[in-house]
């Protein structure tokens, strides 16, 4: 546990309890770590791009300008096109030079993606199914709508919030 000077007032003393306890609950959702090698499961960072990606091509927006990408998910352009280049050694998605202006990449979800995508999911739900089994029904509930109301407070508070 963090330790907090007595100078600090109760809510800063809330605050870096928060802090603590919101990053140990987000190490605990990641499922556990594996080797890069081809054919597993990218890490974490980059299942999350693939995620971004794989739910818009399922809305029809299946070729995605590579800016647009770093803007929806509050990435830095260059952590986007390390990312991707990542993915696409891998076989896992395409980059595109747009047909009516050079200048914009386009990115789409590979086939080898898009199953990747889908055994990644379910090992992914698995994991995060077992971490939440201590809860009763009624304490993921609580527990949802509270992350809902912090989630919609960040994004009213913080809307340039840069996730690294």
């Amino acid at each position: 546990m963090l330790t907090v000077s007595p100078a600090k007032s109760d809510a800063e003393a809330r605050t870096l309890e928060f802090i603590q306890v919101a990053q140990l609950f987000l190490h605990a959702l990641r499922p556990t770590p594996r080797l890069r090698t081809p054919g597993m499961p990218p890490p974490d960072r980059l299942f999350f791009l693939l995620k971004h990606l794989y739910h818009h091509e399922q809305e029809g927006r299946d070729r995605q300008r590579q800016r647009d990408i770093g803007s929806e998910l509050r990435l830095a352009a260059p952590t986007v096109s390390l990312m991707l280049g990542d993915l696409e050694k891998e076989g896992y998605v395409e980059r595109l030079r747009d047909t009516q202006d050079r200048r914009v990449v386009r990115v789409r979800l590979t086939e080898k993606g898009k199953q990747m995508f889908d055994q990644h999911l379910i090992e992914y739900q698995e994991h995060t199914r077992k971490l939440l089994a201590c809860l009763e029904e009624e304490e993921l509930s609580l527990l949802i709508a509270l992350m809902q109301k912090v989630s919609a407070s960040a994004d009213r508070t913080d809307p340039v919030l840069i996730q690294e």
